[in-house]
């Protein structure tokens, strides 16, 4: 059976939250064991954060709006625009009034919310496809 869109829609924001954490996990442990190197630079600027956010945002709302137009779960839904709204936040005003390290947890609450509900999108769509097969095989 050959994957739907939002299939790969969940699947890919799946990754790149995950990749935001891992950005905010790792960069300062690299900074630190190799502070050098161009790809710590790099990694460690502010842009990284929106660039990450312009590739998983319209990946999510696609993915996310697709599922709920299918399963109507709106917690599902709830969750995952807090998810993206809380990296919107992180990413964009979170540095200057938060500080960095509530822009780093700010956004490891975000990624967190953003895959859980990714992944529960894909279950709930699966769910509602397993019923539609049910009823119409009666």
């Amino acid at each position: 059976m050959r994957s739907q869109p939002v299939d790969l829609a969940d699947k890919s924001a799946v990754i790149l939250s995950f990749l935001c954490m891992l950005h905010c996990i790792l960069t300062p442990f690299l900074a630190i064991i190799i502070p050098y190197v161009a790809l710590v630079s790099v990694l460690e600027q502010e842009t990284t954060h929106i660039w990450l956010l312009l590739c998983v945002t319209p990946i999510s709302l696609f993915a996310i709006i697709r599922g709920y137009q299918k399963h109507g779960h709106f917690p599902t839904l709830l969750l995952t625009i807090a998810g993206l709204l809380l990296l919107v936040v992180a990413a964009t005003i979170g540095h200057d009034i938060f500080g960095h390290t509530v822009e780093v947890i700010v956004t490891l609450i975000g990624s967190c919310l953003l895959i859980l509900g990714h992944i529960k999108n894909a279950q709930h769509r699966k769910l509602r496809m397993v019923g539609d097969l049910n009823v119409n095989a009666l």
